[in-house]
C-alpha cells in the first residue's frame, strides 16, 4: 500500500502537469515543478468529474490513465529534440555559485545573512509539515465537509450539501483514494496538503534565481512570519486556504517577468487565467483575483501601444479561458440551488461574523480587525526574534507601545515598497483591497487572510531592501548599488538533468521499497486509527476512550458532538446530529431501546431537558459518566 500511496501522490501532484509543462517555455527546473504541481491538481480535478459523470471512476480506469500518462511522458522525453523546442536548466544562464559581488564585503554579508534566514524560514515550514505527516483530517471542516465530499467523489457520486464550495481539493483527494483503492487510510491524501505552503515559498526561491533580487528571499522570510502569525495551525491541514493562496500567487508569479521586462507574452496571460480559475475552483475567494488579473493584463497590453480593439480582444480571451475552466461547476451549483437541491453558505458566514465581532458597524469592525491583526502580528514578530509573549487571538501581554512600534515597522516596509512596480501592484491590486474586504466582512477567522499573505510578504521584502539600501547609502555610499542586485556573473552552471533524474529515481525506488517493508498495510491501519483518535477535541476524546476501554458501550450514543462519528471503534456506536436537545427528544431517546447514552453540549441543551437530566442523575435513573467543559455524558438505559 505504501508504494501505491506514493504513486497516488505522484499522479495527483506531478505527472499530468509535467507533461503539459514540456510544451511550455520554462526557464528553470523549479519553475517546471511549480507549474507541474498546479496543473496536475487541476487536471486530476477534471478527470475525477468526467469519470464520475461517465460512471467509470474505478481503480482499473485510474491505473490505465496513469499508465497512459507514463507512456506519453516517456515518448515525449525520448523524442524531446523534435517535440520540445526549449531546454531547461536548473538555474538561469548567467548564474553561478558565487552570486554576489566579491568586491564588497557588505554585499557578501547581506547575501549570506538573507540566504541563511530564508533557508531557516523554509526549513521551519518544512519541519511543521513533517510534524503533521503522516496525519489524518482532524480539524472541523477537514472531516465534516472536505473529506466527506472526497468520499462522495470516491463513491462515484457528486457531493451533496456543498453550499457553493468548489471541489478541486476534495476531488484530488478522491483520486488519491481511488488510486490506492482504499478510502480508510488518509495519510496520502492529506500528505498532498503539506506541499502547498512549501511550494508557496519555493515560488520566492525561483524568483530569486531568475531575477537575482534579494527582495524575493526577504519576502520569503516575511511570508513565513505572516504564516506563523495567522495560519500556522492550518499548515498541512485539510483546509483549502493555503491551496488558494498558492494558485493566486502563482497567477501573479507567471506575469512578473512580463511586468518587470515591460513586455507582453500571450501564453503567460493564458496561464495566469487558468491559475486564477484554479483558485476559484479551490475556494470562492478566488473570484477576487479576477480583478487584478484583468488589470495586470491591461497594463501589459497598454505598454505595447496596441489599439484598444486588440487590448480588449486579449482581455476577452483571458476571460473566456477563465470561464471555460471555472464556470461549469458554479453553473451546476447555481442550478441545484435554484431547484432546491442545495443552498448558499452566505447565511452561515454572516452568523460566524456576528459571533466573532458582534452586531457592530462596518467602521467599528474595521477598527477591531486592525487592532487584532496588529496584536497578532506583533506577537509573532517578537516570537520570531525569540522574544516570547503569550498570544491568544488579540489578547497578548505586550505593552501597547510595543504593538504600535512593531506595526509601524511593518507599515514602513510596505510604504518603502511602493517604488517597486512588482510590490506596488501586489499591494494596490491584491493585498490592501482584499484586507479591507476581509476586515469589513470576513474577519471571523484569520485564515481567510491567507490568500494575501505572500503578496504582503513579498512587498515587505522589497520595502526592507529599499530601507537597507537607503541606510547603506548613508553609511557606505560605495556599496549603494551592491545590495539589491546580484550582478557578478561567471560561467553558467547547468547540471545534467538526465543524471539528476536517474539519481532521484533510484533514491525514490529505494525509499518506496523500504517504506513498503517497514509499513505493511496492517501497520498503516494501526497508525491511521491511532491518529484518528485525535479528530475533534482531545479533552473530550480522552475520557470517552477511557470509559470505552474500561467498560465498553452497551448501546448507541446519541450526541451532537459530530467528531465522535469519525473516531475509531466509537463511531460504530454513534448517532451524531447537530440538534438542540429538547425535553421531548430526551424522552424519545429513553423510549428507543438501541440508545443507551447521551453526550451533549450544554449550549444546545434546553433548560427543561437539562433539569430532567439533573433530576434523573440524582435519583440514579441516569448515570453521570463524566462532565468536561460544558459537555455532559450520561447513561440513560441498559
Amino acid at each position: 500500500m505504501v508504494i501505491l500511496g506514493f504513486l497516488s501522490i505522484f499522479q495527483v501532484a506531478f505527472l499530468p502537469g509535467l507533461i503539459v509543462t514540456l510544451f511550455l517555455r520554462i526557464r528553470t527546473m523549479l519553475q517546471r515543478i511549480l507549474l507541474a504541481f498546479a496543473f496536475s491538481l487541476l487536471i486530476n480535478h477534471f478527470l475525477v468529474v468526467v469519470l464520475v459523470l461517465l460512471g467509470i471512476f474505478t481503480q482499473p480506469v485510474v491505473w490505465a490513465i496513469f499508465l497512459i500518462e507514463l507512456l506519453t511522458l516517456f515518448f515525449i522525453l525520448r523524442y524531446q529534440r523534435i517535440t520540445i523546442p526549449y531546454k531547461t536548466t536548473w538555474f538561469v544562464p548567467g548564474m553561478s555559485y558565487k552570486e554576489f559581488p566579491t568586491r564588497s564585503f557588505w554585499s557578501v554579508f547581506v547575501l549570506l545573512l538573507v540566504g541563511l534566514f530564508s533557508a531557516i524560514s523554509l526549513w521551519v515550514v518544512i519541519s511543521k509539515v513533517l510534524s503533521v505527516t503522516p496525519g489524518v483530517f482532524n480539524l472541523w471542516d477537514d472531516f465534516t465537509s472536505f473529506n466527506r465530499w472526497a468520499l462522495d467523489w470516491y463513491s462515484g457520486i457528486f457531493p451533496l450539501d456543498t453550499n457553493y464550495y468548489p471541489q478541486l481539493i476534495p476531488a484530488v483527494w478522491s483520486m488519491a483514494y481511488k488510486f490506492v483503492g482504499n478510502a480508510d487510510i488518509q495519510f496520502f491524501a492529506k500528505g498532498i496538503m503539506g506541499l502547498f505552503p512549501i511550494f508557496l515559498l519555493l515560488v520566492f526561491v525561483d524568483l530569486f534565481y531568475r531575477f537575482r533580487r534579494l527582495s524575493f528571499l526577504v519576502g520569503l522570510i516575511f511570508t513565513t512570519i505572516l504564516m506563523m502569525a495567522f495560519a500556522w495551525i492550518y499548515v498541512g491541514s485539510g483546509y483549502v486556504d493555503f491551496p488558494i493562496a498558492f494558485f493566486a500567487f502563482m497567477a501573479y508569479y507567471v506575469l512578473i517577468p512580463d511586468l518587470l521586462e515591460k513586455k507582453f507574452n500571450a501564453v503567460n496571460l493564458i496561464l495566469a487565467s487558468i491559475l486564477v480559475a484554479s483558485a476559484v475552483l479551490t475556494k470562492q475567494a478566488g473570484f477576487y483575483m479576477l480583478i487584478p488579473l484583468l488589470i495586470w493584463g491591461g497594463i501589459l497590453l497598454s505598454r505595447q501601444k496596441l489599439a484598444l480593439k486588440n487590448i480588449l480582444k486579449w482581455l476577452a480571451i483571458s476571460m473566456i479561458t477563465f470561464l471555460i475552466v471555472a464556470s461549469p461547476w458554479y453553473a451546476y451549483k447555481a442550478w441545484q440551488v435554484s431547484i432546491g437541491q442545495d443552498s448558499s453558505n452566505v447565511t452561515s458566514i454572516q452568523r460566524a461574523l456576528v459571533r466573532q465581532s458582534g452586531d457592530i458597524s462596518t467602521g467599528e469592525r474595521l477598527y477591531q480587525s486592525a487592532k487584532r491583526v496588529a496584536v497578532q502580528l506583533t506577537g509573532q514578530t517578537l516570537q520570531s526574534l525569540r522574544i516570547t509573549y503569550p498570544i491568544s487571538d488579540g489578547q497578548i501581554a505586550i505593552p501597547p507601545i510595543v504593538v504600535i512600534l512593531i506595526t509601524l515597522v511593518w507599515l514602513i516596509f510596505l510604504l518603502f515598497a511602493w517604488g517597486n512596480v512588482i510590490a506596488r501592484y501586489a499591494l494596490l491590486l491584491v493585498g490592501i483591497p482584499f484586507y479591507i474586504i476581509w476586515a469589513a466582512k470576513y474577519s471571523y477567522d484569520y485564515r481567510n487572510l491567507v490568500l494575501v499573505l505572500p503578496f504582503f510578504g513579498m512587498a515587505a521584502g522589497f520595502g526592507f531592501m529599499n530601507v537597507l539600501r537607503g541606510l547603506s547609502g548613508i553609511l557606505r555610499r560605495k556599496v549603494r548599488h551592491g545590495v539589491e542586485h546580484i550582478t557578478e556573473s561567471t560561467r553558467t552552471i547547468i547540471l545534467r538533468p538526465q543524471f539528476l533524474v536517474a539519481i532521484a529515481i533510484i533514491i525514490g525506488i529505494a525509499a518506496l521499497l523500504y517504506g513498503q517493508s517497514k509499513y505493511p498495510s496492517e501497520e498503516l491501519y494501526r497508525m491511521h486509527n491511532q491518529k484518528m483518535r485525535s479528530v475533534g477535541m482531545q479533552w473530550i476524546n480522552e475520557p470517552l476512550y477511557d470509559y470505552y476501554d474500561t467498560h465498553g458501550f452497551t448501546g448507541k450514543v446519541r450526541t451532537m458532538y459530530l467528531p465522535m462519528a469519525y473516531l475509531p471503534e466509537l463511531k460504530e456506536y454513534t448517532i451524531a446530529v447537530p440538534d438542540t436537545l429538547t425535553l421531548s427528544a430526551l424522552e424519545e431517546f429513553e423510549q428507543d431501546p438501541s440508545i443507551h447514552y447521551v453526550l451533549w453540549w450544554g449550549g444546545t441543551l434546553e433548560p427543561d431537558a437539562l433539569e430532567l437530566m439533573r433530576v434523573k442523575v440524582e435519583k440514579e435513573e441516569y448515570k453521570l459518566i463524566f462532565q468536561v467543559g460544558n459537555y455532559v455524558f450520561v447513561k440513560i438505559s441498559g
